[in-house]
């Protein structure tokens, strides 16, 4: 089984071959434990890299479902995948899509972001939301990190990728999807409170 899920990561990644295992990825009732950890990461640099919107979206839902799961059946709890998914720099770039580079600029010069870029962006919420509520520390200890490095990184990210208008929030305003799982953040976002 380990040469299957080998085998797909390798699909995610070309481009030739993507859509069909995302199809077939999509089409399975239960995603098997080690095929969801080796999709992870490629659905990760498949959403980072991905010039379609409609790929992006895919990849990043698909990751959300992805760790629901590992959350509901496959795996006993969602860090290890977590962690294969956003080892390293993959959390950066999955937070500096390409697909969100038009975006960006256009935003810049003061022109409105389309429908397209809205979902994308609000897409890429989706995989992190799914696990967050689960034990953030856990899992951002899985990719080798601690919350506070996630922060920085996602912080980083988004001043060098987001549309103009997302900018302008304070960082509290992005912070407050964190509230379900319990984390609060204060007025300037340097620290987290359980």
């Amino acid at each position: 089984m380990a040469t299957a899920a080998a085998a797909v990561a390798g699909n995610l990644c070309a481009e030739p071959t993507r859509s069909a295992t995302l199809d077939a990825l999509d089409a399975m009732s239960a995603v098997p434990g080690d095929v969801a950890l080796a999709a992870a990461p490629a659905l990760v640099d498949v959403a980072a890299c991905t010039e379609d919107h409609a790929e992006h979206e895919r990849a990043t839902l698909l990751l959300a479902r992805l760790l629901i799961e590992a959350v509901a059946e496959a795996v006993p709890e969602p860090a290890p995948l977590y962690g294969a998914a956003f080892a390293g720099e993959r959390l950066a770039a999955f937070h500096a899509p390409r697909v969100m580079a038009e975006a960006t600029q256009l935003s810049r010069a003061g022109q409105p972001l389309t429908r397209k870029d809205a979902r994308s962006y609000a897409s890429l919420w989706a995989p992190l939301n799914s696990a967050i509520g689960h034990g953030w520390t856990g899992l951002e200890e899985a990719a080798g990190r601690d919350v506070m490095g996630f922060m920085n990184t996602v912080s980083q990210s988004r001043r060098l990728s987001c549309p103009r208008f997302l900018t302008r929030l304070s960082r509290p305003s992005w912070c407050l999807g964190c509230a379900h799982a319990g984390l609060r953040c204060d007025r300037r976002a340097s620290t987290i409170i359980r």
